[in-house]
This record gives structure tokens, C-alpha cells and sequence, in this order.
């Protein structure tokens, strides 16, 4: 068990995350964003991406560089949901790695276009 304290922005870490749309949840790994003093923002990560519709893939970010930062198969970053929780000594987290600086940069472009798009719908 990690201390909250030492969590940073890229981390990626194994969290139990609850289901957005049903009851329940499980261990997965998720990408640190923002961290406050008692909380963690978040995005979900997912290795689920061929059985997700066309709509939500939109908003999927395949990481390049999944080993090096430390996941065991190819995984994408929901982009679509920033998640907040609070955390305090007691919530497990278990690090298992960064995003690289490629991914990052890569990141933050896909987020930028992603939003552009985004709001070109809405007009």
C-alpha cells in the first residue's frame, strides 16, 4: 500500500473504481490527473476497446508506451469521464508505473482534439 501522499499527476495506479451506469465496481488501473490534499482526480482505463461503440472508442486514448509504464497489455485511457475521489491512509493504492513523456504530450493532444470536435457537435 502506497502513501496518498506521494501520488502525482501521471501516475497510474490500481484502484478499485465503481461502475458509473450499475452497482458495483472492480480493481483497475487508473491515470492520475490532479491531486488535492484529500483527493484524487482521475481518468478510468480500460484494455476493452473492439466491443465499445464507435461514440465511446472516440474518446478512448491508446496508450503507445503500455509496457514502459507499467501495464500488462495494451490499454486506453476513457478520456470521455474525469473521475474524483477522496483519499485518505486507509484507501489502497497500489503504483504501478507512469505515463512516458511521449504519451503525455500525445495525451494532451488527443484531449485538445477530442474537445474541439466536441464542441463543433454541439453548435
Amino acid at each position: 500500500m502506497m502513501n496518498p501522499k506521494t501520488i502525482k499527476s501521471n501516475d497510474i495506479l490500481i484502484f478499485f473504481v465503481a461502475f458509473v451506469d450499475t452497482k458495483g465496481g472492480k480493481k483497475r488501473p487508473i491515470l492520475v490527473t490532479k491531486v488535492n490534499q484529500n483527493d484524487i482526480v482521475f481518468f478510468s482505463m480500460t484494455s476493452k476497446y473492439s466491443n465499445k461503440s464507435k461514440t465511446i472508442q472516440k474518446q478512448y486514448y491508446p496508450i503507445i508506451n503500455w509496457k514502459e509504464s507499467g501495464l500488462n497489455k495494451p490499454t486506453f485511457i476513457d478520456i470521455g469521464n474525469i473521475r474524483k475521489t477522496q483519499i485518505d491512509d486507509t484507501i489502497k493504492l497500489e503504483k504501478i508505473g507512469s505515463l512516458t513523456i511521449q504519451d503525455k504530450i500525445q495525451l494532451a493532444a488527443f484531449i485538445a482534439e477530442y474537445k474541439k470536435g466536441s464542441l463543433n457537435n454541439h453548435r
